[in-house]
Order: C-alpha cells, then structure tokens, then sequence
C-alpha cells in the first residue's frame, strides 16, 4: 500500500512540473498588448487654403475613431502638383512661436515681443498628435507656391504601436497675402479690386437724414505712410473720418460709438 501511494505521488508530481513548464512556456508566447488603428480613422478635410503671411490652424479636420491613442503624425512626400520635390516646404525656417498668451493687456510692443520665441519649423506642419495642420507667418508668396498655381500634394502617415495607416494625395493651396480683414486684395492674384472696402457691419444714424446707414453708405480706404516721415515711428495708427463732400467730421462725434 505504500508504494502504491508513492507512486501515486510521483505520477502527480510529473504531471504537475508539466503543467507547470506548459503554462509557463505559454506565458512567454503571450503577443504584447499592442495599440490598434481602426479603418474609421479618417481625415475628413483634404483641401487646404491658408492665407500666406499669418498663422493659419486648421482644427476639428481629424475624426479619431475606434484607434488606440497616443496617435503620432507626419507629413511624408511633400511634393508640388507636377510631382517635383518641394523643399521649401521641408526645410526648417526660423518663426515666432508663442510661449504665453496674448490677452490684450500689453502696453508695449516689448511686452507682446516678450510672449514669443523664435523656434525652427517647416512652413507647414502637422501638429504631431492631433493631426491638425498650421501654416506660419513666415510663409510668404516670394517663396511659397501661391493660388493660381496648383500648389502641392502631400500625404499624412498616422501610427501607434499597433501600426500605421497612410491618408494620400492631400491638396495645400495657398492663397496670396492680405494683410487685414476685409481688404481689397484680390486672394488669388495679390492685386487690388478696388479702392476701399466696406465695413462687415455696422449701427450708425445719420446726423442729417435721421436714418441708420448700411455698410455699403461707408467707404473704408488704409493708406500705408512711408517710413523716414517727420513724425512717424512705423507704430502708430490714425483715424480720418471724412463726409460725403470731403469735409472732416470731428472724431468726437463717434465717442458713443462701440
């Protein structure tokens, strides 16, 4: 009986040491817990026009989906339309970059100078986890490919530990300079349409007829001086209000105006 038991004991004994290399052995073949992209990933903008000359962020143009996130993305075969390289959009360009906010309480143009770094980056750029698009300032029409040209094609790789998903043949088309909204520059040629522009909106009664003007009773026109001018710092703004004989109107009679 008692050799019996032992070798009951020793029978079990061998089964469990296998079991044990077994599921050990398991252990180590288990797959990494790795990140999944998901086809419902999509960009859901792929025609791009910023304005040359100012910081253009394209937001809410990328739908998540079902993909694991952190996403990292970047922008890969920048080329023009035609197909040749387009290093002007790949090479790094010294810009501005603000490190703390603009609230509108600075006193000097020190102050808002104060606010901003000057960092390396491509003129146009992908924000690398959100898949939003920005155009710098620092792009300018005298060397970036500006409307009517066809501009450029670009492709975005978007990848996680479990993969990487390409979005292809995405269109940036830039339209030319304007230095205020609204203006008379023409976005597509860069050339005047007209002489002046007119106000978006506006609530002004008239001090002879009594009745409200529309935007189209007014005429706004911005004349740039030259600098070296007695007086001129380069900084500065002023204000003509003229009627519709060219007579001056005295600015105090807008001191209600919001």
């Amino acid at each position: 009986m008692k050799m019996k038991i032992n070798k009951y004991l020793l029978s079990t004994l061998t089964i469990l040491s296998g079991i044990t290399l077994l599921l050990g052995s398991c252990k180590k073949n288990l797959p990494d817990n790795r990140l999944s992209i998901a086809n419902d990933s999509q960009y859901t903008q792929f025609f791009y026009q910023p304005t040359l000359g100012r910081n253009t962020l394209f937001t809410n143009n990328f739908t998540y989906g079902n993909s694991s996130r952190p996403l990292d993305f970047k922008i890969v075969n920048m080329r023009t339309f035609g197909g040749e390289p387009a290093p002007e959009l790949t090479k790094l360009y010294p810009v501005k970059v603000w490190k703390t906010a603009y609230d509108g309480t600075e006193k000097s143009l020190a102050e808002i100078e104060a606010k901003r770094v000057i960092e390396n980056h491509a003129l146009f750029e992908v924000r690398p986890h959100s898949g939003e698009f920005l155009m710098w300032a620092e792009a300018n029409s005298n060397m970036i490919k500006a409307q009517p040209d066809s501009g450029y094609v670009f492709d975005v790789e978007m990848s996680n530990t479990g993969g990487r998903k390409y979005f292809q043949n995405m269109r940036l088309s830039p339209l030319r300079e304007r230095p205020y909204e609204p203006s008379p520059l023409d976005p597509i040629t860069g050339q005047g349409i007209s002489t002046s522009i007119s106000p978006s909106s506006m609530f002004i009664t008239g001090q002879r007829t009594g009745q409200s003007l529309t935007s189209n009773d007014v005429r706004i026109v911005f004349n740039k001086l030259p600098k070296g001018l007695p007086g001129y710092s380069g900084h500065s703004i002023s204000f003509k209000f003229i009627d519709t004989l060219a007579q001056t109107i005295d600015p105090n009679k807008f001191a209600l105006t919001d």
